[in-house]
């Protein structure tokens, strides 16, 4: 019987790792941290494997926990990021107006992320399947065995919830 798990779960991880890898390295851009998140992917999927229902393809599955480890691995990481001295100098090299322009950018994404975190992992995943990586309308529908006009919806709601969460966190008292 183990004998059969532990070659199935080789199997999985010969399919999977470099492909995982690679989709967190996109994502979190740090090497060491896609190491060991492709890690923890591995064990929630041999943890999780009893709960896959059959209703989409294993990778869309495989992907959709590859896509929440990074995404929750980069929330705990921005929630402690800091600016460096070195940073700080080269800003207050900038002529005012540039400098100006580059904080209301870097405060317009950090708000876009904030609010990207706080949707559904359905919609994340949605939303950097198209943006992200450029997949079609008709890959997202066979991917995840939907209709297209589906998928359109999903988007459409997708950046709608988006776009809501980014109004109201910038209404929130500080």
């Amino acid at each position: 019987m183990f004998g059969n798990l532990r070659q199935g779960q080789e199997e999985l991880y010969r399919r999977y790792a470099g492909k995982i890898y690679h989709k967190c390295i996109s994502l979190v851009r740090d090497q060491e941290a896609a190491k060991d998140l492709t890690h923890d992917i591995f064990i929630k999927i041999f943890i999780h494997l009893v709960r896959y229902n059959h209703k989409g393809p294993f990778y869309s599955w495989v992907f959709a926990i590859t896509y929440n480890c990074c995404y929750d691995y980069l929330k705990k990481r921005n929630k402690f990021r800091t600016i460096s001295l070195d940073d700080e100098t080269d800003l207050k090299e900038d002529n005012s107006s540039e400098l100006q322009y580059k904080l209301f950018k870097e405060a317009e994404l950090e708000a876009l992320k904030q609010a990207f975190t706080e949707l559904k992992p359905a919609e994340r995943v949605i939303l950097t399947m198209y943006y992200a990586d450029k997949m079609s309308i008709k890959s997202i529908a066979l991917l995840l065995r939907a209709g297209e006009s589906a998928i359109k919806m999903r988007l459409k709601r997708s950046r709608e919830h988006l776009a809501e969460t980014v109004k109201k966190n910038q209404n929130e008292p500080l």
